[in-house]
């Protein structure tokens, strides 16, 4: 036995906070090392593929080429801001009219994933406008006279804003947002978000590198946005570094409510997210 049993307890509170700055700084170095692996992944692929690609969209036909502007548009923010704001809203009504009170909370927690969803593009958005203004790539339309990789830090001109694109950045945050809530169909919403971001190359608004970047950094934010609110005891818990559901029984049961018969059982878990 300690001979000093106050000094024993005074060592007990210390531990976890110890452990847990350890757990922050190893977290930071691995995100450090990631980064700058895929940095130089983006300078590979770049000087690669970058500048032949975008010759090639140059010849696609007129056509083909504005049907596949039309269905990049899909992932446009301002869309799908509104789609979730609108669901968060909506959701937030019905829970109103609710009479039972698990019915209510159940589209509480609709209203908070959706919530979720608009907060993971909005910040999306925000990373990505400034990532534009500081980098300032010119966009593959400017290729002949300043070759795929001209900069113009912190400029503010429409032609310096390729890296990253917008577009796959919005398109693959909101799928992984999707994911989370459903991960039996997270294979279709990435193949649909994939599409987005292929077809901003095809049209010759990005090189293959800016929307590589806008894919990485899409998923990494969603995440990033879902392991805080784990860490707020909102919309998701943490179980063994996982991400699980909250509230998963109650939608279940509002979901039969709201289509009059039983929903196909989702899994307990939404993907881990580990390392991010």
């Amino acid at each position: 036995m300690d001979p000093n049993p106050d000094r024993t307890r005074s060592r007990a509170p210390g531990a976890p906070a110890a452990h847990g700055a350890a757990d922050w700084v190893a977290h930071f170095g691995n995100a450090a090392i990631g980064g700058l692996a895929f940095a130089l992944a983006l300078v590979f692929i770049g000087g690669a593929i970058d500048a032949p690609l975008a010759r090639i969209a140059r010849g696609i036909d007129p056509q083909t080429a504005r049907w596949l502007a039309d269905f990049a548009a899909l992932g446009q923010a301002n869309g799908l801001l509104a789609a979730t704001a609108l669901a968060a809203l909506l959701s937030v009504v019905v829970a109103v009219a609710q009479r039972s009170r698990r019915q209510r909370a159940a589209f509480f927690v609709l209203a908070q994933r959706a919530g979720f969803a608009f907060l993971a593009v909005a910040l999306s958005v925000l990373v990505v406008q400034g990532l534009k203004f500081a980098l300032g790539r010119a966009q593959p339309n400017m290729l002949s006279e300043y070759g795929a990789f001209h900069f113009a830090l912190f400029s503010q001109g429409s032609f310096a804003a390729s890296f990253p694109s917008g577009h796959a950045t919005t398109a693959f945050a909101f799928a992984t947002a999707l994911a989370l809530f459903v991960p039996r169909w997270g294979m279709v919403f990435f193949l649909a978000a994939l599409a987005i971001a292929v077809a901003r190359v095809a049209v010759g608004a990005h090189y293959p590198s800016d929307v590589l970047g806008g894919m990485v950094l899409g998923v990494a934010l969603t995440f990033g946005v879902a392991r805080l609110c784990a860490r707020l005891h909102l919309v998701f818990r943490l179980e063994g570094g996982r991400l699980v559901r909250r509230g998963e029984g109650l939608v279940s049961s509002a979901m039969r409510r709201l289509f009059g018969r039983a929903p196909v059982r989702l899994d307990a878990s939404a993907p881990s997210a580990n390392g991010l």
